[in-house]
């Protein structure tokens, strides 16, 4: 019996989200599954879009542009097999963020401003730097406007 049609229980890992029962109600499902010609998670995967899909495959390690069109049950087990591992991973994935704020605003938080403290001693520090600039501007002006005075006084 291949793994693609063998019960999952029968199978050494199980998934995370599979309901171990007793052996009576596996062979039960797995019969109706037969019958049906179709398990409820090929249904899903055949029915998705081509975009989540290909994020599936991509997950399994399979080449989109190969299997995109393909119906999950039409691969070979171990394809079918890797889809099923993606598809846990993906959905492992997604419980680690479905109660995450996931809004633009909140996703990406904003740089703290400085705090006012901060400011205050940058801004002191601007000024102090600027008046002491200032001083010596007007120290120079004076000594000009000494030189000129003092030049026009000779002539």
């Amino acid at each position: 019996m291949n793994t693609v049609t063998k019960p999952l229980v029968c199978q050494s890992a199980h998934a995370a989200n599979e309901h171990i029962t007793s052996d009576g109600h596996v062979n039960a499902i797995f019969a109706l599954r037969q019958m049906m010609g179709k398990s409820s998670a090929a249904s899903r995967f055949d029915k998705l879009p081509a975009q989540q899909r290909a994020m599936i495959l991509l997950t399994a390690r399979l080449k989109p542009s190969e299997y995109i069109n393909q119906p999950l049950l039409s691969m070979s087990p171990s394809d079918c097999d890797a889809v099923r591992l993606a598809i846990i991973g993906l959905v492992d994935l997604a419980k680690t963020f479905s109660c995450v704020p996931l809004s633009r605003d909140r996703f990406v938080t904003p740089r703290k401003p400085k705090s006012v403290k901060q400011i205050g001693v940058q801004r002191n520090a601007i000024e102090d730097e600027l008046s002491r600039d200032l001083k010596d501007i007007n120290a120079l002006a004076a000594e000009l406007a000494l030189e000129v005075e003092s030049i026009s006084n000779v002539q």
